[in-house]
């Protein structure tokens, strides 16, 4: 949260690359839907355990000429 309140990771970016649920309103997390969200996101076994994986980040930027 700290990083979000200094504006190092936005709203976002806290949820999409943490789970973390911040609500910008209160600038508090939401304890309960990060929980939700980090319990969704290990029972999906297309994520690694460091995030999406080097071929679905691959897929996901659009990169269509990469080094092997």
């Amino acid at each position: 949260m700290d990083d979000v309140l200094d504006e190092l990771v936005s709203v976002e970016g806290a949820w999409h690359d943490y789970g973390v649920a911040v609500n910008p309103t209160t600038w508090t997390v939401d304890h309960e839907a990060t929980v939700r969200e980090r319990a969704k996101r290990r029972a999906d076994p297309a994520r690694t355990r460091r995030g999406l994986g080097r071929e679905a980040a691959i897929q996901r930027a659009r990169i269509q000429h990469r080094i092997a």
